[in-house]
Parts: structure tokens; sequence; C-alpha cells
């Protein structure tokens, strides 16, 4: 048998052909029409079912934000520990696999979107001022403050002497 290197066999590094791409984009769309859904997606579904069940046989289905057990698969997400967009070395710090965890899709994302919220228990909210859960009776409808901190800071406001 007739060894070939990786760029030979069209494998590894080669970049394809117009006529590859073409046969590929085709080959894509069939699959697509079998599956009644873009090909991309059908493949991501199916590692994440995949990831899921694994996790699940080896017991890491607890959310890393509310250490509560993730139930089923539209609830999983997985998830870096610490994000890798603030890193000093973003790419290493994506692969990473011990940056790796797993979560509730609701808890990961608000995680992502507000890193400063803290994941509280229900009917309380975090003061980012006083650095404290309170019940959410202490807050007002749109404001992270509770409302003794909201209170302070407005007396504050009062006594400050203009710039002139």
């Amino acid at each position: 048998m007739v060894e070939r290197s990786p760029e030979e066999a069209g494998v590894g590094g080669s970049i394809p052909s117009d006529s590859t791409k073409l046969i590929m984009e085709n080959n894509n769309k069939n699959k697509s029409i079998l599956l009644k859904m873009p090909y991309g997606t059908a493949t991501n579904r199916l590692r994440k079912s995949i990831i899921f069940m694994l996790a699940g046989r080896l017991g890491l289905l607890t959310c890393f934000r509310c250490n509560k057990r993730i139930e089923n698969i539209d609830d999983f997400s997985v998830e870096h520990k610490e994000a890798w967009q603030q890193a000093s070395d973003p790419e290493k710090m994506f692969f990473d696999l011990d940056n790796i965890t797993f979560s509730h899709l609701g808890c990961n994302i608000r995680s992502a979107s507000k890193p400063w919220r803290k994941i509280t228990k229900p009917g309380f909210r975090w003061c980012w001022k006083c650095q404290s859960e309170k019940e959410s009776e202490f807050f007002c409808k749109s404001n992270n403050k509770c409302r003794s901190c909201r209170t302070k800071m407005q007396a504050l406001r009062r006594f400050r002497t203009p710039i002139v």
C-alpha cells in the first residue's frame, strides 16, 4: 500500500477545491432535507445529546452556578468557569478543559450577560452597594440597590456642593 501525505490525501491543512466545496454544499443540502433542519443544527444537537448523556453517567449534572441538578437537556449548557474573553490568553483559556463545566442554560445566560449579578434564592435580590442578599421587598422595582442604600445615596446627593 502506498503511503500518502495528508495534503495528498485531501485531509489536514489542505484547502478544498471549488468542485469539492460544491459537492460538500450539495451533500449538506441533501442531509438537511433528510433531517428536516440544517445539517449543522442537527450535528450540534447530536453532540449536545452525547455530552448530556455522558455527563449524566459520570454524575456531572450539577449546575456550576446554583448547585442544583440539571434535569433535562433543554436546560443543559456547557460553560466556562472563568470568562475566557478577559483572560490574558483568551485562546488558551477557551480550550482549557479544566475551565469547562456544566450549568442550567438560564444560570449560564444570567451570569454571562451580567457577570456582577449574584444568583440569589427565590424572593431575594442582591444589593450591589452593600454587597448583601436581601428580601425583594427591600428593593424598588428597577433598582439594584436596596432601599436603605438608595436612601443614603440620595441624602449624600442633597448635600453635595455644586461645582462652580
